[in-house]
């Protein structure tokens, strides 16, 4: 289903203000950005400029996937884009996630209607359906010609770095892709998983040894953590962008997590 490109910022900002952000304020920048997230239960509205057009009827109501293919092909209606952290892609306000899908097939009918309204921005993870959802999309995409589309995937870190660079070699294996276009660091919730990431000799040395190679162009991590974790990272500089889902302010900083 769609998912949604939600709490990303220029670190560089970040970095600058985080000595007066609050947790409020972090919470009212993320309440500008989200829209309808059907992997993860999402209800809010949709920006204007990628709302149906007026007269446009609902799936339930008459909708035409063969008049909406139609129209996209016609140039209208497109998702719009907008600059995505500090990694100078355009990406779409809407995403096309990969948290859960029905079927391979099923997943096909998404990513073409994706497709066809601009929406190509693909964003997964390693763990979502035991590495099925990373799988489906690879053979999925494989029909479109791999600059056509923004990949990403998630890995969480590890204590080991070698387990972490086996794992995300065999993420891209699975991706069937020869290079990421977005790489995350999935869930980093705790410091002790931002210092798996940082540390010398860290997971954050392995994923720069592979954009080095050519394999990865940019290198973020997503996070449900309190705001001091969040803002320790932005601080680190090591982060192209950020996938802020949410803030708990009133989680622990040390407080078991999961990744999501």
């Amino acid at each position: 289903g769609m998912a949604a490109v939600i709490g990303v910022f220029r670190a560089s900002a970040l970095r600058a203000a985080s000595a007066r952000c609050t947790a409020a304020q972090l919470a009212a920048a993320q309440r500008v950005l989200p829209v309808p997230c059907a992997s993860d239960g999402g209800e809010r509205a949709a920006p204007r400029e990628c709302a149906p057009r007026r007269g446009h009827r609902s799936h339930s109501a008459g909708y035409s996937p063969k008049r909406c293919s139609m129209a996209a092909a016609a140039g209208r209606p497109r998702c719009p884009t907008r600059p995505f952290g500090a990694t100078g892609l355009e990406m779409p306000v809407l995403s096309c996630g990969g948290m859960r899908h029905d079927s391979a097939a099923a997943l096909d009918a998404v990513v073409d209607r994706a497709m066809a309204f601009g929406v190509n921005h693909f964003e997964t993870a390693r763990m979502y359906m035991g590495g099925r959802s990373e799988k489906d999309f690879g053979r999925s995409l494989r029909r479109y010609p791999r600059e056509s589309f923004i990949l990403q995937t998630k890995v969480a870190p590890k204590r080991d770095p070698k387990k972490f660079r086996s794992e995300l070699v065999s993420s891209m294996a699975n991706l069937q892709t020869d290079y990421l276009d977005l790489f995350a660091f999935h869930g980093v919730n705790r410091t002790t998983e931002l210092d798996y990431v940082l540390r010398e000799g860290g997971c954050l040395e392995v994923a720069q040894q592979l954009q080095k190679q050519g394999k990865i162009r940019h290198i973020g991590f997503s996070t449900h953590a309190p705001t001091p974790v969040i803002l320790a990272a932005i601080e680190s500089g090591a982060f192209d962008y950020v996938n802020l889902v949410r803030t708990t302010p009133s989680l622990p900083a040390t407080h078991p997590s999961t990744c999501s």
